[in-house]
């Protein structure tokens, strides 16, 4: 459930679910959304990702691949651990559940 975004109904959910999407939910009604381009629910929060100011030791790349209309994006961050600080290519949100941000650094 989204909550708290500008321009977003609160209680907005999306899914990537075919199955879901179509079945429903009956307590979500109209409120349930699937992921996917020209969503303007979805549009929005690619929108917002591109307006985020990430902290230092975290850098945003971005790609454009010739003749695609698209934009590949990935982060690098510097991620503390035991020995100290290790650069990561983080391509997915799941994991920064496990990462511990190296506050102290920065990447350039």
């Amino acid at each position: 459930m989204l909550r708290g975004l500008p321009g977003i109904v609160d209680g907005t959910a999306l899914t990537i679910d075919r199955k879901l999407y179509d079945d429903g939910i009956a307590s979500l009604g109209p409120c349930l959304r699937f992921a996917t381009y020209g969503e303007p629910v979805f549009d929005a929060i690619l929108a917002m990702s591109g307006d985020w100011q990430p902290p230092g030791c975290v850098r945003r790349i971005a790609v454009t691949p010739h003749g695609l209309d698209v934009e590949y994006v990935a982060f690098v961050a510097a991620i503390a651990d035991g020995e100290g600080t290790a650069l990561r290519l983080i391509t997915d949100l799941d994991a920064l559940a496990v990462l511990s941000l190296g506050e102290t650094v920065t990447v350039s």
